[in-house]
Parts: structure tokens; sequence; C-alpha cells
């Protein structure tokens, strides 16, 4: 018998390859050449990753549950505890500074849920990318499958729901993220080439690529002996500095004459090794990271930089890079951890304590000192922005200007009291009188 309930749907988005099924997927960007080109060799790559991955230090993870006064935190969430001591080798500021800096070279961070004997989480570890390999599911339902740790020849099988991954933005691949450096993949080759270009320049005396001509008739095996042997002896480790071996006409008698011509631009300050250049690979490189060049100590940012515009740039970090990779990091803790305990809505990082953006103590008071002048905050709550006890001590004295005056809160709404009226001077003028007497309808007014 045909159901009546309707048929559940399936989304599309969820369907994979056939081949896929079941079969363990590698990660198609290289995370060795990224660890070890870019993170290890290229020194601008290294400064900005670990610019953001050492920031792990300063928020709190924290947990909260929605209430009909608003989202409250929950003190002392066993959760919280966790991120603190992670397992028995880590402290909390390794696990995630780890989990940053893996998710900046391969585009994927991994974090592994160890449980006790009774299923309950006990410890967090994060995982190596490179290690990592999907399992992909033929039913849409389920999706993932779970993911194969590979070390060498072993092999580990983790569950899906024992692997919580954070991965960026990736237009190409359907499992994996895109490292955060790809964009600028090339400015690192070429700043790494132009490094080792130079280093092979010094190593070697100076001695640039050039033209060799030599006065007698010389053969073509001849000329291609005389640069190889060039490119051997002065070319470094990168085989620079290739030589044009030109022959002449000579006679061929003797070993006739034979005359070098550099052919490269000097290594000066107009040269190929240009500060210009160097600047603007520092800058391309720095720009997928977010991260600004007087953090990390790049030239350019260092001239153009002072103590004002150092502090402004880390707040500026904080507000337009960081705080939304946080939001990112706290979006994936939720999906994986909330099913885990079940009382909370989700997790967030506290950057009240983060330095760079706490206001300073001047610009804070003046602010209150305004909100309160122009009646948007009252006294107490004026205080108690400023970290004193919101009503003052007895017996308190005050020091204020005599054109300010309190308002109780509660009769703001009030109406106006009627302006009292005078009484005339006995002696002075009154209606109807020439001697000061009071007229009855005036004692009625006046009440007297």
């Amino acid at each position: 018998m045909r159901s009546l309930l309707p048929e559940r749907k399936v989304a599309v988005a969820a369907a994979i390859q056939t081949w896929e099924a079941g079969t363990p997927q590698q990660q198609k960007e290289s995370y060795f050449k990224y660890a070890l080109e870019a993170y290890s060799s290229n020194e601008v790559a290294f400064a900005c990753i670990e610019e953001r991955a050492s920031s792990a230090g300063e928020p709190r993870l924290v947990a909260v549950r929605k209430t009909d006064k608003g989202p409250e935190q929950i003190k002392g969430h066993p959760i919280c505890a966790l991120f603190e001591n992670p397992n028995p080798f880590m402290s909390g500021y390794e696990l995630m500074k780890s989990f940053i800096m893996y998710h900046d070279i391969s585009g994927n961070g991994f974090l592994e849920k160890v449980r006790s004997g009774s299923g309950k989480l006990v410890e967090l570890w994060p995982l190596r990318p490179d290690r990592m390999w999907v399992i992909p599911d033929e039913n849409p339902n389920i999706h993932l499958r779970g993911w194969e740790y590979k070390i060498g020849a072993q092999s580990h099988f983790l569950p899906a729901r024992d692997v919580m991954q954070w991965r960026s933005a990736n237009p190409l691949d359907d499992w994996y993220g895109m490292p955060m450096l790809r964009p600028a993949a090339m400015r690192i080759d070429t700043a790494n080439a132009m490094r080792a270009f130079t280093m092979a320049f010094f190593k070697n005396a100076g001695v640039p690529a050039g033209l060799l001509t030599v006065e007698k008739q010389v053969g073509s095996a001849e000329r291609q002996m005389i640069a190889d042997r060039f490119r051997n002896e002065t070319g470094g480790p990168g085989g620079f500095h290739s030589l044009l071996v030109l022959g002449g006409a000579g006679n061929g008698g003797g070993p006739g004459k034979v005359e070098y011509t550099p052919m490269g631009l000097p290594l000066g300050e107009r040269g190929l090794v240009m500060p210009e250049l160097d600047e603007i690979l520092d800058a391309k490189i720095a720009m997928p990271t977010g991260v600004p060049l007087e953090l990390i100590g790049a030239r350019l940012g260092m001239i153009h930089g002072n103590r004002s515009t150092m502090k402004e740039a880390r707040a500026g970090f904080w507000d337009e890079t960081l705080m939304p990779l946080y939001r990112e990091i706290a979006a994936v803790l939720t999906l994986g951890l909330r099913d885990e305990y079940g009382d909370f809505d989700y997790l967030e990082f506290d950057t009240s304590t983060v330095k760079a953006l706490q206001e300073d103590q001047d610009a804070k008071s003046t602010r209150i000192i305004t909100q309160l002048h122009g009646g948007a905050i009252s006294v107490q709550e004026a205080r108690v922005d400023l970290g004193r006890e919101p009503d003052f001590e007895p017996g308190a004295i005050l020091v204020m200007p005599d054109n300010i005056s309190g308002l109780p809160a509660d009769q703001l709404d009030a109406p106006p009291a009627p302006a009292p009226m005078s009484q005339p001077a006995l002696g002075g003028r009154t209606n109807g009188t020439t001697n000061g007497a009071l007229t009855d309808r005036e004692r009625t007014v006046l009440g007297v």
C-alpha cells in the first residue's frame, strides 16, 4: 500500500560522482607545497599566518543560551573547560593556534573529538590536513561517510561525527577549502626567486649574466660546453647567470681574445632587486591574509607607520579581519559541538578582553560624560560604565558647574509646575489703587 505521506525531498547539491562513493578523496591542492614554499620559506607569508594564529590567546570561548531577556552566557560550562585543556599534551592556546595555522596554509582546519568508553567527549586534537582523506557517501541523506587519516602505510577511519572541519570557500571543490595564499602563489614564487637570485649573485662574487665573446671560431658544441661550465660554476643553487657565447671569425691559430660583457641590470637601488619591487610583493602577499604591513615589520609598513598608525592598524586588523574570523570559527564549533551537550544555543568568542579593542580611557570618559550631559544615560549608568559603584558613598562631596542641574527620571514626563506669582511690594503700585493697598481681587488671587 502506498504511503499517504509525501516523499522526502533529497538535495541535489548533496549528490556526488559515482566513482567517489566510498573511496577516500585527497585534497587537490598540495599542502606540502604551501607549507614548504610559503609558510616555511617566505618571511611575509610566515609572518602573516603567525600574526593571525597567535591572536588565539586573547578571545575566550563561551557558551550562550537564548532567554526572554536576551542572550545569556552560561558560566562555568564544561565546553569552556575542555577548550582550556583540550588534551594532556596541548594547551587551549596551542590547539587554537594550530587550528588557525592549518586552515590558513591548506584552506582546511580539522579537530578530532575523542570520547570516553561511555561516548562522552573528553579530548580535542588538531589533525594535519595533508593526512585527511574525505570518504563521500552515495546516499544524499548521509553525504559524508567519514574520513581516513593516513600516516605512511597506516590508515585510521574517523566517523564524520568525530571530526570538525573548518574550510574556506572554494569554487572548484566540494569537500576541501582553498588555501588562503592561493591567489598570491605566483607573487610568493617571484619573491622566493628574487631572494635566491640575490643569494646566488653574492655567493658567486657578484658575477651577473653576460656575453662572452671569443675571437677565434667556436663551434656550437664548444659554445654549449663553455656556457654549461659557466652556469655550473657560477650559476648558484638555482642555476642562475646563463651565458651567451659568440665565436668570432678569427684564424683559429691560437686561443684568441676573450671578452666578457655583463648584460643584466645592476643590483643597485634601481636595478633588478629594487626596493619598490620588494614592497609590491610584500603588499600583494599580505593582501589575502588581511594583515596590515605595519604589524609584521614589512618595509613599506614601517616607512609610513608610527606609534599612532600602529595602534590604528592593530585595531583595524581585529575589527576587519579577526572578528569575522572568530565568528566563522564559532559557527563551525557550534555546528560540531551543540549536539554533544544540548544545553546551549551557540558558541561565541568573548572579545571584551582583547587589548586592541579596548577603548582609550580618556576617550571613554569623554564619551560617557557627553552622553550623561545629553540625557542619554543616568548618573548611575555613567558610574557603572566608568567602573564604579552606581551610587555615591554617604557624605560624598561633588564639585559640579553651576549651569548643570539634575532631574529624576520619573519626572521627565510630568507636566511643568505653574510659575509662582510674585507678591507686589508694600507701597508699590497696584491696579486701581494709588496707596499700595491690595484690592479684593488681588487678595483672592494671591490667597492672602
